[in-house]
């Protein structure tokens, strides 16, 4: 599949590519997107104020090909805000996600696109990953040869993916109006975990078994940050503190994706458990280390605040 044989409209794929700082990488990013057999797509940049070389580089690109649409911030307004300002600015049938250090490998769009128009069902279809350091070499893969979100039921489907941990299916290829009505990804840390639970549990999504993605492990990545002020300035950049407890959050926020589902009352019990056993019990550690990361943090602040 190279193209679309719709008649006239803009292009049928948005890829979203919210970038921040990413000189090192989104060059790369870019030439991979250009590259796809898909040829279909309009590729939308959100530059979230970079304060690097990466306007240069994605104006650049942007001067190049007519299909790269860059947009800048002039304040950093966080990283899953970003993710949220690049589905906005999607005006197409189908959207999908790149981070701007991560690589699309060619056949990568086309397959998914060829699995949504397969499965008409489905909402989402995904390719498996490969695993590549900051020199763009592959030294692992994430082990999904055998991810199943097709069941017919919500609660199979939602135990699978927390118990996997598969929140890298958000890189797949979407319908982008199913995206939009559960709300695109949610502007809090663990937000992807939730995005990928209100999926599974209104429908299933297509896995193609080919390896055609790259997701890139390097140490300046926000997954690495640790402390609680860190993690929450990765997306409030602004915030000096305040008191947050990121797991719990998590927890109660896939409470109630099940609770505001459209299921009924067996299945949403259902869904229920499968929260309990896939996500809150094999984390039952980490609720007390949310108020022990509170408590470092504030004794912190306040000797801070005491030698100043």
């Amino acid at each position: 599949m190279t193209g679309s044989t719709r008649e006239g409209g803009g292009p049928r794929l948005t890829v979203g590519v919210p970038v921040y700082n990413g000189e090192s990488f989104v060059a790369e990013t870019l030439e991979a997107l250009l590259a796809q057999e898909y040829r279909d797509i309009v590729v939308v940049v959100s530059d979230n104020a970079s304060t690097d070389g990466t306007r240069a580089i994605c104006e650049a690109f942007a001067a190049r090909d007519p299909r790269v649409r860059y947009h800048r911030e002039e304040v950093n307004r966080g990283g899953a805000w970003n993710f949220t300002r690049v589905l906005e600015l999607a005006g197409s049938e189908l959207f999908a996600w790149n981070a701007a250090d991560d690589v699309a490998l060619p056949g990568h769009l086309a397959r998914c696109v060829e699995a949504l128009d397969a499965h008409p069902e489905a909402p989402l279809a995904f390719d498996r990953v490969q695993l590549i350091d900051a020199g763009s070499r592959v030294f692992d893969e994430l082990g999904d040869a055998d991810l199943d979100f097709t069941s017919p039921h919500p609660h199979e489907r939602l135990l699978h993916f927390l118990s996997r941990q598969a929140v890298h299916i958000e890189y797949g290829v979407w319908r982008t109006e199913f995206l939009r009505d559960i709300g695109g990804e949610p502007e809090y840390r663990g937000g992807d975990v939730v995005l990928g639970a209100a999926l599974l549990l209104r429908a299933p999504a297509v896995l193609v078994p080919q390896q055609l993605f790259q997701a890139r492990r390097h140490a300046e990545q926000g997954s690495r940050l640790r402390g609680v002020l860190a993690q929450m300035r990765e997306n409030r950049p602004a915030v000096r503190f305040t008191l947050a407890l990121p797991q719990t959050r998590i927890l109660a926020e896939l409470v109630r994706a099940v609770l505001h589902a459209p299921l009924g009352t067996r299945e949403r019990l259902r869904c229920l458990r499968a929260v309990w056993v896939g996500w809150a019990w094999p984390r039952r550690r980490s609720y007390a280390g949310d108020v022990k990361q509170n408590v470092l943090a504030l004794g912190g602040l306040v000797v801070g605040r005491a030698s100043a």
